[in-house]
């Protein structure tokens, strides 16, 4: 079960990275992928190497693999595929490899990518980011079923959906057998954004399997039983995040986003939306990334006397806004509305369907939201998703801007990243684009007859699945 119902199919019409990840998983691969530690392992490709300026990537391929329509996996597919992204300027693909400018086939089984500047994570967006790294089959572009019936080299292969259900069932041809030996034969993802509606399901033997978003003292509970185990994933990794849009006033104005970091109770917040599980921060980062800055503590941050007066400063003393939020989220919403109510924030909710929520809070006519993902794991990445770039609605500031571009280009797990990306902590701590609430496990509530969640590496970062990792303990 997952929260969220499915979006196209098509890599190039994705929108919600959770989202696509879940539904694209059993059929579509990528370059590389994640190991439940989150280090990046191989997938499609085999290895990998950037060039001695660091303004190429090299990528060996995985030989013999086959589309599931009995096409060939090469580099041509591989440069077809990317193309076929960069055509698409408007995409979410697009804006994830803007930094590529240029791909070709070496031969066969070796793609070279060019890029407009050096970028020590490219191997991870790839492994990140299902839009822009899903390969499809290029046969299958063209065909109307594109975006229904996708064309992978994965494990399974669509077999019937809905608007709220997706059954897959298993290529017996799969190009690595320790998976099909071990996979299900058949899986269906449902849809149930209600997690009331979710838990029920689970018990009554509808679902054998759900993601959390919000964690419930009857949700910790079940995983007590003996009937059903919870696998809770890196405290750090999923972070709730409060969202303004920039681009209106008085939002604008980082005196109104500082009154709200001191307006919101975050115990409050971590008892009643996340049963207590859900770490208060001030910062983007969390503990387990380097970027994390002891120093800056959250703990009794509130100060509603010192938020009044900043909005009074900015001139927006009681002011009405309207927000939006994904369905399944209402008791976040609740008690955040309550607590900006009290320093004169009023904001009216719409509660849309999960699936597009995204899109809509990107166009920029909603003044205010929330977003529970994970932060990823590369504060880099942290920040272009949800603090300067994709969901940060606004010009981020240019003084940020330019610590991020100086902390990015230093090389990976140096002294001088990390320098870098803790100065950003103290920056949004002090001078928030978006607000961060608190850091709160991810977790999957499964039957006992399922196992492989614990090895599973997405769950940690997007509430998603990896059904390869699946296996079936008892009948």
């Amino acid at each position: 079960m997952f929260p969220t119902a499915p979006g196209p199919f098509d890599p190039v019409a994705g929108v919600s990275t959770g989202t696509d990840q879940t539904y694209y998983s059993p059929v579509l691969e990528r370059l590389t992928t994640l190991n439940s530690d989150l280090t990046l392992a191989p997938q499609l490709a085999t290895a990998w190497k950037a060039g001695a300026d660091g303004l190429s990537w090299t990528f060996t391929l995985r030989d013999g693999v086959k589309f599931q329509d009995g096409t060939p996996f090469n580099a041509d597919a591989v440069v077809k595929n990317i193309q076929r992204i960069q055509a698409a300027k408007t995409s979410v693909a697009a804006s994830q490899i803007s930094i590529v400018t240029g791909v070709t086939a070496d031969s066969d089984t070796q793609v070279t990518f060019t890029l407009s500047k050096p970028d020590p994570i490219f191997p991870k967006r790839l492994a990140l980011f299902p839009e822009a790294g899903s390969i499809i089959s290029p046969a299958s572009f063209n065909s109307p079923d594109v975006g229904t019936k996708p064309v992978g080299t994965g494990p399974y292969s669509v077999s019937a959906s809905s608007d709220t259900d997706v059954t897959y069932e298993k290529v017996a041809d799969y190009w690595d057998p320790s998976v099909v030996a071990t996979t299900p034969a058949k899986i269906t993802i449902r849809a149930f954004p209600d997690p009331v509606a979710a838990a029920n399901a689970l018990q009554s033997g509808q679902v054998d399997s759900m993601t959390i978003n919000l964690m419930t003292d009857d949700l910790i509970n079940l995983g007590k039983s003996d009937k059903y185990d919870m696998q809770l994933y890196d405290a750090t990794s999923r972070q709730a995040i409060f969202a303004t849009n920039t681009n209106k006033k008085p939002f604008s104005d980082v005196r109104v986003r500082q009154a709200i970091s001191l307006a919101l109770n975050r115990e409050e917040i971590t008892a009643g939306a996340f049963a207590g599980n859900c770490t208060p921060t001030i910062q983007p980062f969390g503990s387990g990334l380097p970027g994390h800055d002891d120093s800056l503590k959250a703990d009794n941050y509130q100060n509603q006397d010192q938020a009044r007066s900043l909005l009074a400063a900015a001139g927006a003393s009681n002011i009405n806004v309207k927000g939006l939020f994904g369905e399944g989220f209402e008791p976040l919403a609740t008690i955040i509305q309550a607590e900006l109510a009290e320093v004169g924030i009023n904001i009216t909710w719409a509660a849309v369907p999960t699936g597009q929520w995204l899109a809509m809070w990107r166009q920029g006519d909603y003044d205010v939201t929330f977003f529970v993902p994970g932060p990823l794991p590369d504060e880099q990445l942290v920040l272009e998703q949800y603090y300067t770039g994709l969901n940060f609605v606004g010009t981020p500031p240019a003084d940020l801007a330019a610590l991020v571009a100086d902390a990015a280009g230093r090389p990976l797990d140096s002294p001088e990243r990390q320098a870098g990306f803790q100065e950003i902590s103290k920056y949004i701590a002090a001078n928030p684009t978006n607000i961060p609430i608190c850091f709160s496990p991810p977790a999957t509530l499964h039957s006992t007859r399922l196992g492989g969640f614990a090895d599973m590496a997405y769950p940690q970062i997007q509430q998603t699945y990896d059904v390869s990792k699946l296996f079936t303990t008892k009948s």
